[in-house]
């Protein structure tokens, strides 16, 4: 029994050692075997057809523009609003799926409809919110369904490091940004 006791006292903080490493890994503590968290975006809302009902993000923005303006809390959480969307006018259920190749911030923006297509459009405003957002430069690029030539797509380069808010407008020229 002498030799067990002796052997114990001289092994046992390593075997400690051993026991703490492997409970940690159990836990998660080593984060070689986990996934880096990154970015994740989220479309959280939207206007009614027309934006009618709720404040513009920004008053200037008219109904020639395909705008997005966005607010960073300067530690990871950026707003970004696309204010004039374009999608069809009847009941639908939008959808903004967001990604991030690289450094950059992609949007595509969809729609489903529910009862059909109607032969109009409207415009909405469409909110989101982006966690997990180092400060940096990042493209933010909006892939919209009804955008084509010669209106150019709706992108920027913004750099949160030094602009925690800014609007970006690009022009549109066809309907339902123009009446037909």
């Amino acid at each position: 029994m002498g030799n067990m006791t002796s052997w114990r006292a001289h092994h046992a903080p390593a075997v400690l050692a051993v026991l703490a490493a492997a409970a940690l890994a159990a836990c998660g503590g080593d984060d070689t075997h986990r996934p880096a968290a990154g970015p994740a975006g989220e479309l959280v809302g939207h206007s009614p057809c027309g934006g009618f009902g709720r404040a513009a993000p920004a008053d200037s923005i008219g109904p020639d523009e395909g705008c997005f303006v966005y607010d960073y809390d300067g530690r990871d959480t950026l707003l970004l609003t696309h204010v004039n969307a374009a999608f069809n006018c009847c009941p639908t259920r939008l959808i903004g799926r967001v990604s991030f190749p690289g450094d950059t911030i992609r949007i595509k923006e969809s729609e489903i409809p529910e009862g059909g297509i109607c032969d109009c459009s409207c415009l909405y405003d469409m909110d989101y919110r982006i966690t997990g957002l180092g400060t940096g430069i990042y493209h933010v690029v909006f892939d919209e369904p009804y955008v084509s030539p010669p209106d150019a797509p709706l992108g920027a380069t913004i750099d949160l490091s030094t602009a925690a808010s800014d609007t970006v407008c690009v022009a549109r020229t066809r309907y339902p940004w123009h009446e037909r």
